[in-house]
């Protein structure tokens, strides 16, 4: 994450405005498998922050 994080903070203003509409796909993505796993008895150890 903290690759993530310098690589954002480096970038010009409007390629940081996509990044971060990326990372909240990511994320979104994320919790939606996390979910999935649940159903199923799989519990998987990602923070996304919630």
């Amino acid at each position: 994450m903290r690759d993530i994080a310098f690589a954002i903070s480096s970038a010009e203003p409007e390629q940081r405005t996509l990044a971060f509409a990326k990372i909240k796909d990511l994320r979104t993505h994320i919790e939606g498998l996390k979910t999935a796993c649940a159903a199923q008895g799989v519990e998987l150890g990602i923070d996304t922050g919630n």
